[in-house]
Parts: C-alpha cells; structure tokens; sequence
C-alpha cells in the first residue's frame, strides 16, 4: 500500500477550510473555476462528508449564478427583441422547406413587381 504524504492531506484540509462559501460571490472568476476543481478533486479523492457538503454548496452557487444569468438574457430579449437570433432551422428537410419559401417570396416578389412595371 502506497505510503500517504500526510502534508498534502493537510494543505487539502486547510484550503477546503478556507473557502469563503458565504461570499463566493468575492471571488473572481479565475479564483472561483480554480477553488471549484481543486473542491471537486479533494471532494471526489477524499469523500468525506464535509468535502462532499463544500461542492455541494459550491454547486448550488453555481446554478442560482445560473438562473439568474437565464433571467437576465430573457429579459434582455423582451427589452430588446433585436438581440434575439434568427430562426435557424435545424433539420435537412426544415432547411429545404425554408430556402423554398424564400424562393417562392422571391419569384412571387418579382412576377408583381414585372406586372406592375408593365
């Protein structure tokens, strides 16, 4: 059985310890994508109820960031309908259907504007 190096054990100790999981909110998101790895890979090596519970806080965090962020862009796209992306079809079939009736506008387009001209 391979021998444990004990300081490590501690320095994972001691930075889980440290995490500000009050204020996660203080941290850049630098410090925060870094803090959460190290978490997980303590959390996933050593899963002891209080480094399960620390990524599970963090976690929870992360999706709250989440939702808010979703409700942010809604409401952007409300406001200002502008932002929102063109309908893109996704399917072969809904890809030639779309280029079709764009064709038919376009030669509907043109046969009134030539019998107009006329």
């Amino acid at each position: 059985m391979p021998e444990v190096n004990k300081e490590y054990f501690n320095d994972d100790q001691i930075f889980m310890q440290s995490i500000p999981l009050n204020s996660l909110d203080t941290l850049s998101v630098k410090e925060y994508t870094e803090t959460f790895e190290r978490v997980k890979s303590i959390a996933t090596m050593k899963p002891t109820k209080e480094n399960v519970k620390i990524l599970q806080i963090m976690n929870k965090w992360q999706i709250e960031q989440s939702e808010r962020f979703a409700k942010v862009w809604t409401i952007n796209l409300l406001e200002n309908p502008n932002l929102e992306f063109p309908d893109i079809a996704e399917t072969k079939f809904a890809k030639t259907s779309k280029i079709a009736q764009k064709d038919k506008k376009l030669k509907s387009l043109i046969l009134s504007s030539m019998l107009s001209f006329n």
